[in-house]
């Protein structure tokens, strides 16, 4: 391209043209125009030896012969395979040409030990080939989960949440029955919502850090040696956090709270408060129920004697108008009772909420290790 002048990011026009006078001009007039990629993605591969091929016959000729520095090392990924890591080599695509994708054969000491399939790479990309199981080591993974005490409360608005980490381990467990010592690189699928530890967060622990971080996973690498048997581990943790109410919490919870040194005197005077109007409503609701049992007692009371009154004459009529009277003076005297105490629950509650709105502490300390 260089010979015609061609230059990175050029518009290359296509014009296409018919055989026939009439056609040509009918298609004189549509130009098709495309763009080059930059001249870095594209690579010619120069034929320095002479080739001859016959008719119908294919030839493979070498258009690169490069070397290139490249690292010995295997993978443990739960995606590929399971119990056992696949051998693999890292390289950096230093032959200043792209390599088109295709089939890999791998031979040491003039044995085949292995193919594989390369992806285009383009120069200077760095790329991860994996080629053979190894099935002379063997990783198993296992996990372990724990749960630290609550480190933070916050009260605001009537809720209380309580902030506690989960911390989980998960351990791979490395036996390997070969002499051979090599690099395992590592790949844990991390969750959302989850952390890795920092490398001293945990005390008289080092937590190793990631050398990569791709989309799913943190990749790890450990040195492995000949009839060697070693875990490593990778700590993570997330922080649940679980939301009781003020109206609704036991005073048996707060007392557990102030034991642990989660809440302070003055938040538990204030909630000692809030509990205590708690229970004059409780207890006025509980009256308030009462009586209207006792009102529905006299309502029946008052059917049946009108039944009775139907029934009677004019002499025993006077029994039971007086005991309608009477039952009617009871109804007065509950009803107005229950008005009353319903006037003194709402102006109750109503102070409660207000103290319960108003109510507002944070505390957090240092997890447990």
């Amino acid at each position: 391209m260089t010979d015609y002048n061609i230059q990175s990011g050029a518009t290359v026009h296509m014009v296409l043209r018919a055989s026939s006078a009439e056609s040509e001009q009918s298609l004189s007039s549509h130009e098709v125009q495309f763009a080059l990629p930059a001249l870095d993605c594209l690579s010619h591969y120069p034929v320095t030896l002479p080739v001859t091929v016959l008719r119908y016959q294919t030839a493979m000729v070498p258009v690169v012969r490069e070397k290139m520095s490249a690292l010995a090392v295997e993978v443990f990924d739960m995606d590929i395979r399971k119990g056992n890591p696949v051998m693999a080599i890292l390289f950096e695509n230093t032959t200043g040409r792209s390599l088109e994708g295709g089939t890999l054969q791998f031979v040491q000491r003039g044995q085949s030990v292995g193919e594989a399939v390369l992806p285009t790479t383009h120069m200077g990309d760095n790329q991860t080939v994996t080629y053979a199981v190894d099935l002379g080591c063997d990783v198993s993974l296992d996990t372990n989960t724990s749960k630290l005490p609550v480190h933070r409360i916050v009260i605001k608005g009537g809720r209380i949440e309580r902030y506690s980490r989960r911390r989980t381990r998960s351990m791979y467990r490395i036996h390997n029955r070969a002499e051979k010592s090599f690099s395992l690189y590592i790949s844990h699928l991390f969750r959302d919502g989850w952390r890795l530890l920092g490398e001293h967060e945990v005390t008289g622990v080092v937590q190793q850090q990631p050398v990569d971080i791709t989309d799913r996973h943190y990749v790890f690498v450990t040195p492995v040696r000949g009839k060697e048997q070693k875990t490593f581990s990778a700590r993570e943790e997330t922080i649940d956090c679980k939301t009781s109410y003020i109206e609704t919490i036991s005073e048996e919870k707060v007392d557990k709270w102030v034991a642990k040194g989660l809440v302070d005197s003055r938040t538990e005077a204030e909630l000692r408060e809030v509990f205590g109007m708690r229970r004059q409503v409780n207890v006025l609701s509980f009256e308030v129920m009462q009586c209207e049992g006792s009102i529905r007692e006299i309502q029946d009371d008052q059917r049946r004697v009108r039944q009775h009154l139907e029934s009677v004459s004019s002499k025993e009529a006077r029994k039971y108008t007086d005991k309608l009277a009477k039952l009617e003076d009871q109804l007065e005297v509950f009803q107005k009772k229950i008005q009353k105490m319903k006037e003194e629950k709402k102006k109750l509650s109503s102070a409660m909420t207000s103290k319960v709105e108003a109510l507002e502490y944070s505390f957090e300390r240092p997890p447990a290790e």
